[in-house]
């Protein structure tokens, strides 16, 4: 699982990395993985939102498109996750502290997230919460997998991430993620997620040793990229 992370200039590395330090400590207790780490500083004191469909304002897709295209190019596969940390004092979508993007661009797992310097469980909490919209995404992506489905609730996102509505308290026992709740259900996804992490892994290694195994990876990833398109999502639409 690796994670590369555009720290707002604002941000002091060791601001980042304490917050780092909780997220690796939540994942390696509760499903066992231990994130590696990519930096790079990033000017976000300006950028442009719109309001989503969702009635909160985001990003735009273009903005997003332009800081993505070159970690693309520079990255490729060899990373999972990008996440856009914004500093409190340039956080100015009115309405939320974060969204995710899973499959829309490049493949990649991509959460904006706002970064609350004087409160490392705000920072962590919203990280976490991002991230949690993202294992459905992937594990049907890469396994073919409807994890909702297998932990018996009728949308991840709806409640494994934002909690139950009120009538289902007691059928559907998962909380609105603010901090660390909901860690079971990170646990059930687990075993899952390593899966398909590794196909994903090793889907691109093997199409960089010869030119037999790459065709048989260009195969695979088509299949991978229908996947991309059909089980694309945002938390904009909610």
């Amino acid at each position: 699982m690796k994670f590369l992370i555009l720290n707002d200039q604002e941000i002091k590395r060791a601001q980042s990395e304490r917050v780092d330090q909780e997220f690796t400590d939540l994942l390696q207790t509760h499903a066992g993985f231990t994130p590696l780490y990519i930096y790079e500083n990033y000017d976000f004191s300006s950028y442009e939102k719109e309001l989503g469909t969702d009635g909160d304002e985001h990003l735009t897709d273009r903005y997003l498109r332009n800081v993505l295209k070159p970690i693309y190019t520079k990255y490729k596969e060899s990373i999972d996750h990008v996440i856009l940390q914004v500093h409190q004092d340039n956080w100015h979508l009115t309405g939320i502290w974060g969204t995710n993007y899973s499959n829309v661009y490049h493949g990649y797992q991509v959460h904006v997230c706002r970064f609350d310097t004087g409160n490392v469980a705000n920072s962590l909490g919203t990280r976490y919460h991002e991230f949690m919209h993202s294992p459905d995404a992937i594990i049907k992506t890469y396994l073919g997998i409807d994890i909702a489905k297998l932990i018996g609730v009728p949308s991840w996102d709806k409640f494994c991430v934002h909690g139950g509505r009120p009538d289902m308290v007691g059928k559907y026992p998962y909380q609105y993620i603010r901090y660390k709740e909901n860690t079971d259900a990170l646990a059930f996804s687990a075993v899952y997620l390593r899966q398909a992490y590794k196909k994903r892994h090793d889907l691109y290694d093997i199409q960089r040793i010869t030119m037999q195994t790459k065709l048989i990876g260009i195969l695979q990833e088509l299949v991978i990229l229908y996947r991309q398109l059909i089980y694309k999502k945002s938390t904009i639409n909610k």
